[in-house]
């Protein structure tokens, strides 16, 4: 009898959760801004598509997001840009398990919870956020390496990869809460050598996300979304629904409860990083995921 591995099993099982036809509104005008680039060779920096606003210059993060975007719908349509969405979220897993290998039903768990609780933005289907989850949980995953074994080539893959998600969507930001969380579990576990290798992958990686069409400008961008009221008109920068909010806070609380309890090595790092994400997800819908 064939014995079919449980990772495959759960794989399977997420095909029909995340096999989602776009419902984006904002689809339309990133098809508009990538067929510009295929069309001229540059990037579109001021708005010459609509009556209203014209002529209004927006450094975002979406250059080549919206370039692959267009030709993956030029080549196969919104059928192309369902599978797209679905293989992102099926390979976010799958990066999952490789990171912590031991624990697959607990990452199955944790996903399935996470999926749910971000469902107000993973319904839409694909979109630039859900490129920022993949692009978080592989952060996540080269760096977990870099602490159990230094490699030559993770210093080199994370820069590139910052410079990949900063032309794909201001999400990046929070991968730079990612180093900061592996600098201080490196420092309280006294690895020296360590905390300065991924001090200098981090350093190299800032210094890729301003290879980008508006190179330090796009860091302007971001502050004015977080401290701009209009960002409460923005739907994946409303704040979480008040059950969700709750679910968060409930489950945080308990974790770090848990956690200062524990005779955990890395509890004081592990519990900071916890609070903080807990607040970003409170504080808007596209932070749940993270």
């Amino acid at each position: 009898m064939i014995k079919i591995p449980l990772k495959f099993i759960l794989i399977l099982s997420l095909i029909p959760i995340f096999f989602i036809a776009s419902i984006d509104s904002d689809l339309g005008w990133h098809l508009r801004y990538g067929g510009y680039f295929l069309e001229n060779g540059k990037f579109l920096k001021e708005n010459i598509l609509t009556y209203f606003l014209s002529g209004y210059y927006w450094p975002n993060s979406y250059s080549l997001y919206q370039a692959i975007t267009t030709i993956l719908y030029k080549i196969g349509n919104l059928q192309l840009l369902t599978l797209s969405y679905l293989l992102v979220m099926l390979f976010s897993f799958y990066l999952l398990n490789l990171t912590y290998p031991k624990t697959t039903k607990t990452n199955y768990l944790l996903f399935l919870l996470g999926a749910i609780a971000s469902w107000q933005v993973f319904r839409l289907g694909p979109r630039a956020q859900i490129y920022s989850f993949l692009f978080f949980v592989l952060t996540n995953f080269y760096l977990s390496k870099m602490i159990e074994k230094e490699n030559k080539k993770y210093f080199l893959i994370l820069p590139l990869l910052f410079l990949v998600w900063v032309n794909f969507h201001g999400g990046f930001v929070v991968g730079f809460a990612l180093f900061l969380y592996y600098i201080i579990k490196s420092i309280t576990d006294k690895k020296w050598g360590t905390a300065t290798s991924i001090s200098l992958v981090f350093l190299a990686s800032l210094f890729a996300t301003l290879i980008n069409p508006y190179s330090i400008k796009i860091y302007a961008e971001i502050i004015r979304h977080i401290t701009t009221p209009l960002r409460l008109l923005i739907a994946e920068w409303t704040p979480s629904p008040f059950y969700i909010k709750l679910t968060i806070l409930t489950s945080s609380i308990y974790s770090i409860l848990v956690l200062l309890l524990s005779k955990a090595r890395n509890k004081i790092p592990n519990s900071i990083f916890l609070l903080v994400f807990m607040f970003s997800a409170i504080e808007a819908k596209r932070n749940v995921p993270f």
